[in-house]
């Protein structure tokens, strides 16, 4: 029944309300402690504790009957036992309190544990009910989320480049020394503010379309340019990374800012360098090619010159007349044969025929049936043939001049070259190997050089540049060339690799 003077409900004795706030926790006692939580009764008149089952085993005290207020205050850490007698010491009716103190176990462990406490449970404060919930492992996990934290910021301080971090509702959660450095700013300026409140309201604007694209999911780089306050134009290469929580929910974005102005400047560098060498390699192969084109006019002349003078004088025995004439017919044609190679040097990648589909074993069949076979040295492919794919005037000059060099060396009366092929990927190796003479190692550099010969210039047919344009045909085809000491310790092996996907295409 309504009282006005005590309210709706009447008014209860204290006695009787602690004895049901007491009856109610009771009750309550299973669900707590399988929720870890151990609930407490403080009698302030005994100077007394009432522990449930829980937190009886929780503090190790024994497991019936009241605690003495000091047999539970000596359990409490000492740096934090002064605020604990003192927390529960106050008679603070009509509130509810918390305390987080450490406990010494009897093992000497150290646990952490808030206490809740009403001290309404009665109105004269004699009765104070409560709860304790060992929050040990919550802090132990803050503790090392906080480490992570810190060890997250440590890296990232450390990355060579701008970082930072902004969350779903474009606030700046992070702000790397970097940033802070390029703006000016202090991280404190920066760190809990929006976007726009930061790089400006025009900034913001512009970057929204790209920061909307990353907060959608996608990674998203370009490169931005900003000019400083003494005019210099600098260029960043600039990285949105989404970041996703383990159910794959986004929850911000890290930012990347890399200056790249040095790399962009060195780049330009290279490419003016580029320019200059084609140009400076275009006019070389532009004089060698008319100066060798040129050349042969004059020296046709003058050889036919020497013929006729051979032939007005043919029967003339005096003096060194015939030797000499000789001697100017061979040196002539010794210059015409160089000016002819410097022509072909000069033209090699100049022109390209159509990739054609090329059996290797017939290719190697019909340059032998253009060599001179009345020397006995038989040319034959050895293995399993190829098909390429590729400019056959290219590689038939190539093979042309290896297998003929290998028969104009080779001492005779009889011997063998054999052509071999591999696959190896995106290249076929060719082998080109003669059981001659061989090539002295220490020769094995010098020979792909121009104008260089094995034998002196008189006992030797050859400009000494065969194997430079072999070289240079081959590396315009994607390969390289080398030589290599025979198994059977006499011969040559050269090979050279042919790339499958030819640069003409």
């Amino acid at each position: 029944m309504q009282n006005e003077s005590t309210g709706v409900w009447g008014r209860l004795d204290p006695a009787e309300f602690a004895k049901s706030n007491l009856q109610l926790t009771e009750l309550l006692h299973p669900v707590l402690a399988a929720a870890g939580v151990g609930a407490w009764r403080l009698d302030r008149a005994a100077n007394s504790f009432h522990f449930d089952e829980h937190l009886r085993k929780i503090y190790e005290v024994m497991p019936f009957g009241p605690l003495k207020f000091d047999e539970i205050a000596d359990r409490i850490h000492p740096d934090d036992r002064a605020a604990w007698r003192k927390r529960f010491e106050e008679k603070t009716g009509g509130s509810i309190f918390h305390c987080r103190h450490r406990c010494i176990l009897g093992d000497g462990s150290v646990r952490w544990f808030d206490w809740t406490g009403n001290n309404s449970a009665a109105d004269d404060g004699s009765t104070v009910l409560g709860i304790c919930v060992d929050v040990t492992d919550e802090l132990l996990v803050q503790q090392k989320l906080h480490a992570e934290e810190q060890r997250f910021q440590t890296i990232a301080m450390g990355v060579p480049g701008r970082f930072g971090y902004m969350d779903r509702n474009y606030c700046v959660q992070f702000f790397s020394k970097e940033n802070c450095k390029a703006l000016n700013i202090r991280p404190e300026q920066v760190i809990g503010r929006h976007t726009k409140d930061v790089f400006g309201e025009a900034a913001f604007v512009k970057l929204k379309p790209t920061l909307d694209r990353s907060l959608s999911g996608k990674v998203v780089t370009f490169e931005d340019s900003r000019v400083l306050d003494d005019g210099q134009v600098c260029c960043d290469l600039v990285t949105y990374q989404p970041d996703l929580d383990a159910r794959g929910n986004i929850r911000g974005v890290f930012t990347l800012r890399v200056d790249i102005t040095a790399r962009r400047q060195l780049e330009e560098n290279l490419r003016q360098v580029s320019e200059n060498l084609l140009r400076s390699n275009s006019d070389l192969e532009q004089f060698a090619y008319v100066a060798s084109h040129d050349l042969k006019a004059p020296l046709r002349s003058i050889q036919v010159l020497v013929e006729w003078l051979s032939e007005d004088l043919e029967g003339y025995t005096e003096g060194d007349v015939q030797e000499n004439l000789q001697l100017l017919s061979t040196r002539t044609a010794r210059l015409n044969k160089l000016l002819e190679d410097l022509l072909n040097y000069s033209r090699v990648g100049r022109h390209s025929e159509p990739s054609e589909d090329i059996d290797l074993a017939m290719m190697v069949e019909e340059i032998a049936d253009l060599q001179d076979t009345n020397n006995g040295i038989e040319v034959a492919m050895q293995g399993a043939s190829a098909t390429l794919k590729t400019d056959p005037s290219a590689l038939h000059q190539v093979l042309r001049n290896l297998i003929g060099n290998a028969i104009k060396h080779h001492p005779g009366p009889h011997g063998k070259v054999s052509v071999s092929v591999t696959d190896i990927g995106a290249h076929h190796e060719i082998s080109v190997v003669d059981d001659g003479d061989g090539i002295a190692e220490e020769f094995y550099e010098k020979i792909f050089k121009m104008f260089q010969t094995l034998k002196p210039r008189d006992e030797v047919e050859g400009s000494g540049m065969g194997l430079a344009i072999v070289k240079r045909i081959v590396r315009g085809q994607g390969g390289k060339i080398w030589i290599e000491s025979p198994q059977s310790g006499s011969g040559a092996v050269f090979k050279f690799t042919w790339a499958k996907e030819q640069p003409n295409e």
